[in-house]
């Protein structure tokens, strides 16, 4: 699923020439392999995100491996070619060639993928895997990448969410009530209204900040994440069994443009890469949570376990907002009851289990 070019032309002429004659054909008939520059890749996380440490960079070892360093890349960490809600068209005027595409930041351009992170109650794989069969078999979704003309290629969901503060206890669901509580926005704002807060939008990396300040009470987060963004430096009291989903939908993608000009061996060689680094990052990011979360109870956070009605309650919500969602997108003209059914029926293979990642071929894309 991803664009390998990095090729040494006296190897892509022979390799061209080979490939024609393999098939019967001659070195004039046959499609020239073009040599392209090193695929340029960006993202904005910290280096110590799973879906850096565990994602991309697996992706891009498994990729050069596999086309014994004929594809290379280079990378444009930090958010140095594009801001996180510019990653869908810097892909797509060619600024990048993959990038990472984070759902909730482009509502506009994948309106119908949004439904990823309606609250569904299901495990961060049984997301990551759900959400994956809809991208790579025919369907709504689908059809939304290749709307956009990109490529998805390594797949993950966050953790479970829990809520943090700074200076206030969070004992129980009615500690939260009239909190200011930082939220990705879409469907979250729903979810954090639900539990009487208030949803206010903040960039994941001005969260320390807007803490420091007081625009924010409460933030919501994986624990896994909070060293990318040193949220352990002004975050003291947390939950630990809320029940808040975490946002799924993150997904390095290709520019399809620059997948097409790939030969067919690498251009599964990307995929396969892709499946690969889906399953090593969503690993990771679970295995970092729980190791995160010990490290800062170590550090003397204060954790707190919501009683078991307050659980049962925040889940009670996740049905009307999810009808709410449904409305909202036919509203709009938007498939919303049809895209959730779809989603929903990928998901009754994906729960069977949940950490087989569906392979991803050339002809699924």
């Amino acid at each position: 699923m991803k664009n390998m070019h990095k090729f040494v032309p006296g190897m892509l002429c022979a390799a061209a020439f080979s490939v024609a004659i393999a098939i019967g054909g001659s070195a004039m008939t046959a499609k020239p392999v073009q040599a392209a520059e090193t695929l340029k890749v960006g993202y904005y996380i910290g280096e110590k995100h799973p879906l850096v440490s565990h994602g991309i960079n697996v992706f891009m070892e498994e990729v050069k491996k596999a086309t014994n360093g004929e594809v290379d890349f280079r990378v444009f960490p930090a958010g140095q070619l594009f801001k996180p809600r510019d990653t869908v068209r810097s892909l797509q005027t060619g600024i990048a060639d993959i990038g990472l595409v984070v759902m909730p930041y482009h509502r506009e351009e994948f309106p119908l993928s949004q439904v990823i992170n309606v609250p569904h109650g299901w495990t961060p794989w049984e997301l990551t895997n759900s959400y994956m069969r809809a991208s790579v078999s025919p369907g709504l979704i689908k059809d939304e990448w290749e709307k956009n003309g990109l490529v998805p290629l390594v797949f993950s969901s966050n953790a479970a969410y829990e809520i943090h503060t700074a200076k206030l206890p969070l004992p129980d669901m009615a500690s939260v009530k009239g909190m200011k509580i930082r939220s990705s926005g879409g469907v979250f704002d729903d979810i954090v209204t639900s539990i009487g807060a208030v949803p206010v939008a903040i960039k994941t990396p001005e969260i320390v900040e807007a803490i420091e300040r007081g625009t924010i009470d409460a933030t919501v987060y994986a624990f896994s994440n909070w060293g990318s963004y040193k949220l352990g430096e002004v975050l003291n009291h947390t939950t630990v069994n809320s029940g808040l989903p975490g946002p799924s939908g993150l997904v390095y993608a290709i520019s399809k443009k620059v997948f097409d000009k790939l030969t067919p061996e690498q251009r599964q060689a990307v995929l396969d890469a892709g499946r690969k680094a889906s399953i090593t990052a969503q690993t990771q990011t679970l295995e970092m949570n729980v190791e995160a979360l010990a490290e800062l109870k170590a550090k003397g956070l204060k954790t707190y376990e919501w009683p078991a009605e307050d659980v049962a309650a925040l889940k009670k919500t996740f049905e009307p907002i999810r009808a709410k969602w449904v409305s909202d997108m036919e509203a709009s003209n938007h498939p919303g009851k049809k895209v959730l059914e779809e989603l929903e029926a990928f998901h009754k293979t994906a729960a069977e289990a949940p950490e087989d990642l569906p392979a991803h071929t050339l002809g699924d894309s």
